[in-house]
């Protein structure tokens, strides 16, 4: 159910075709704040560029909170007046009390002064008290009060009210305050009454009064009863305008109005008025009709980086939109000249164009253009010579200006809070009149009250030592001037530390003074921050500080109030609202940097949009800026990395940031790095130590196996024990004694003296010398035996002179005898010979060891 005649939605929706902007409507007829406090949070969430919202309670100003804290810019309509003051918003909407006031004062100038008010269970309690304060403080007595519950229609209600006012003589008048139900049951409550009336069934005097319009009842009424009164506040322009400061809002970065109440009401409704506001209220913003028209504009000094030629941007911006063309002639001298801006004047009248914008503060051209505009009702969009307030007195007319007042405070706060002592203001002057932009400094600056208490104490400055004009005739002139005021400082011993100035004609003087090395580095400047130059001057440090003049919402806001006063031909109640200039502290902040693209403040994208020359853009992944106002971004150090827009690094390393540097691509390339240094270090540790121990398990094996091979090359074959065992224990013979030579075997003996002989003394040894396969072997002390092949013979010698030729034919006996006794002493091994051959085998052993250890060392 639409809350007003015309459906407020519609008129966001034609100001979002008008302007390109993607606009999602969000319904919320009943008590449903904690779904749009859902609404709020989740627009927050998704990023988007900015909300227009209501504020009817506390949880939905809590959600407003929310999305200030995460920089979404807000704009409040239609409820919510108290809250947006607190949040120090921008809200376009009627105040509630100043309109229940229209009301009642209407009420009472007609003589009524005992309403009945009704309290419909819809409309949110703020809005219902401060309304009914209104009425009551209007009417200077206590209105009496009638709930109404939900109902499934209109008709219980209706008859609730007629019942109720006419049971009670105490009541003269039916009011509603708000919602379009509230108007259709006072209206068909009326009806009733007056008809009961007209039958001489309750003869009464009743008013009926309510706010908003619509329903059927309401046309009826207001046809047959001349105290019919109501309250409109422009529902259709209530959600349009919004839609239109937001798109500024987002275009330039600053708020087109700060904390101000933009009114679209209180507009009183009469028999008379009906008509022309029922066409305000379903009227379209663009007629088709209205499409391919000329706009004339009489605007100086518009080529260049200057502020007019930002101002016609703006009028430029719109205009381009609904296929509107603008011709602006150009003019001659800063201001131009009198007769020819009259002169311009009268030929855009006679070509009927579709509206004028006239920059001019001269009476004579300000009243003419007010005049020929009238006659030919053309929208006038009246801008001033310093874009100060000016006063309208005709319909067709607008005005567009600058919170003059505002920033003088502004800048004096500033100045003040810098430490100023010897400030200097300069302005223009022309032959009709001074800007007073430099008293309202002055006053502000000098004003006690602006100082705080632990300010430093300062010597009070004259007026005429901060207050200067320069005559904007000519060039020559301003210079010559400006030579003067100087000469006049330096005479009065008056040396300024500061130069505040909103004139671009005079910043332009000061800034070449300042770049040619003509003025003190000490001094620093305070101006606006319209101008290319003036962006470059604040980023190399000789502006101290600048404020916006908003000259692009200027220009924007004079092609808008054609485009309005077409469809609301008196004056519209949001006309004398001025626009907000915005202390700029940084041109781009930490995580931004600033590219220029053109060398004015602002430039035409393509044919439907424009573009602001100094933008800010997000540092690319793994750049940052952590200082405002830079004009690169600097590259993450190795090891670290950033996402866009950021204003520091973060450490790949970094637990809380491995989620988001999972992919990047810096990281990917440090954790690689990272890993291969990890895995050539393990390898010079580990490789080294698995080769020492491969190579002592190997030395082990060697040795094990060089142990087990001498060790099995120790135990000797009976064969080898014989021949080794004799060959080691028979001593060296001194001689040898010759016996015959027989066919089978010759023996020479000798006796042996020594006591530790194997046969004890005075045994005898033999030598076989016929045989390969012979053996002698020496049994007992009386005598020897002698083996032959597989023939034997054995005999004892007695004497050491004996020699025997001794043949054995037959030696089995003997030589079985002799092998058992041979083997029972090979059983057991000589001491001194194992001792020395492990000896030799230890000392061969650890030759292999060392030798293993020093290549190690090598290695």
């Amino acid at each position: 159910m639409a809350t007003f005649f015309h459906s407020p939605e519609q008129g966001a929706r034609d100001a979002a075709a008008i302007m390109d902007i993607q606009i999602e409507w969000n319904r919320h007829l009943i008590n449903t704040g904690s779904k749009m406090t859902t609404d709020i949070r989740t627009a927050v969430d998704n990023r988007v560029d900015g909300i227009i919202l209501t504020i009817p309670n506390d949880e939905i100003f809590e959600a407003a909170q929310y999305a200030l804290s995460n920089n979404i810019p807000l704009l409040v309509f239609n409820t919510g007046l108290q809250y947006a003051q607190r949040l120090g918003l921008t809200r376009i909407l009627q105040d509630d009390y100043e309109a229940a006031t229209m009301l009642g004062q209407e009420l009472r100038s007609r003589g009524f002064s005992r309403p009945l008010v009704i309290q419909l269970a819809g409309i949110d309690i703020q809005t219902f008290e401060n309304r009914f304060a209104g009425l009551r403080d209007a009417i200077d007595t206590e209105p009496g009060l009638l709930p109404l519950h939900d109902y499934n229609n209109t008709a219980q209600p209706l008859m609730k009210v007629r019942d109720t006012f006419l049971s009670n003589d105490s009541f003269d008048s039916i009011v509603s305050l708000g919602g379009s139900i509230g108007v259709d049951i006072v209206s068909g409550a009326v009806l009733d009454i007056l008809e009961k009336t007209n039958n001489n069934i309750y003869p009464t005097r009743v008013a009926a009064a309510f706010f908003d319009i619509g329903g059927p009842n309401m046309t009826a009424l207001f046809t047959q009863h001349e105290h019919t009164i109501a309250i409109s506040q422009l529902p259709y322009y209530q959600t349009a305008l919004p839609v239109f400061y937001m798109y500024l809002r987002i275009l330039t970065g600053h708020d087109v109005f700060h904390n101000e109440t933009i009114k679209t009401g209180p507009n009183l409704v009469t028999n008379k008025t009906l008509a022309e506001v029922m066409e305000n209220e379903q009227t379209t913003l663009l007629p088709l009709n209205d499409k391919n028209s000329a706009v004339g504009a009489i605007v100086p000094n518009t080529r260049g980086d200057t502020y007019n030629a930002a101002l016609m941007a703006g009028a430029q911006d719109l205009a381009r939109k609904i296929n509107w063309t603008i011709s602006n002639e150009i003019e001659r001298g800063p201001l131009g000249y009198p007769h020819q801006l009259r002169h311009e004047l009268a030929a855009y009248s006679k070509q009927g164009v579709n509206g004028i914008i006239l920059q001019s503060s001269d009476s004579s051209v300000f009243d003419y253009g007010a005049s020929v505009t009238n006659m030919s009702e053309i929208p006038l969009a009246h801008i001033g010579t310093f874009y100060e307030p000016l006063k309208l007195s005709m319909p067709f007319q607008s005005n567009v200006a600058l919170a003059h007042e505002n920033l003088a405070k502004a800048v004096a706060k500033q100045v003040i809070q810098d430490g100023i002592k010897a400030p200097v203001c300069l302005t223009e002057r022309t032959h009709f009149g001074v800007n007073n932009f430099c008293h309202s400094f002055y006053a502000a600056y000098s004003n006690e009250d602006n100082r705080e208490s632990n300010t430093e104490k300062y010597t009070k400055v004259k007026l005429q030592d901060v207050v200067h004009t320069v005559d904007l005739a000519t060039e020559d002139v301003m210079n010559t001037e400006f030579e003067d005021v100087l000469m006049t400082l330096k005479t009065q011993h008056y040396e300024p530390d500061a130069f505040i100035t909103f004139s671009e004609y005079v910043f332009d003087m000061i800034n070449n003074r300042m770049l040619k090395g003509y003025m003190s580095n000490d001094t620093v400047l305070y101006t606006s921050a319209d101008l290319y130059d003036q962006f470059q001057a604040y980023i190399q440090g000789r502006v101290k500080s600048m404020w916006s003049m908003n000259m692009f919402a200027v220009g924007f806001l004079s092609s808008l109030d054609i485009l309005l006063t077409k469809s609301i031909t008196n004056h519209p109640p949001w006309s004398q609202t001025n626009i907000n200039t915005p202390r700029i502290t940084m041109i781009c902040p930490p995580g931004q940097y600033y590219e220029n693209l053109a060398s004015s403040s602002y430039f035409c994208l393509d044919a439907s949009h424009t573009r602001i020359s100094i933008q800010c853009h997000q540092c690319p992944v793994n750049t940052y800026t952590d200082q405002p106002d830079q004009s690169i971004c600097l590259s993450c150090p190795y090891g670290m990395y950033s996402s866009p827009g950021s204003s520091k690094c973060g450490h790949c390393s970094d637990a809380k940031s491995s989620i988001s540097s999972k992919k990047n691509p810096h990281c990917i390339q440090y954790i690689a790095d990272k890993q291969e240094a990890r895995k050539r270090l393990y390898m010079g540790i580990f490789i080294p130590i698995g080769v020492f121990f491969v190579s002592l398990l190997a030395s082990v094996l060697v040795w094990k196996c060089r142990k087990r091979y001498k060790s099995h090359q120790g135990r000797l074959g009976d064969h080898d024990w014989l021949l080794t065992y004799q060959n080691l224990v028979r001593p060296s013979m001194k001689y040898l004694t010759s016996s015959p030579i027989v066919s089978s075997m010759t023996v020479a003996t000798r006796r042996s003296n020594s006591a530790d002989d194997i046969n004890g003394p005075g045994s005898y040894h033999f030598m076989d010398y016929t045989n390969f396969r012979r053996n002698t072997i020496c049994r007992t002390r009386g005598g020897c035996m002698m083996i032959n092949g597989g023939s034997a013979s054995a005999t004892t010698l007695n004497n050491a002179n004996d020699s025997l030729d001794i043949e054995l034919p037959d030696i089995k006996e003997a030589y079985r005898a002799s092998m058992s006794e041979f083997e029972s002493r090979n059983s057991m091994s000589d001491p001194d010979l194992i001792m020395n051959r492990e000896i030799k085998n230890l000392q061969s052993r650890f030759r292999i060891f060392f030798f293993l250890i020093d290549n190690l060392r090598a290695f």
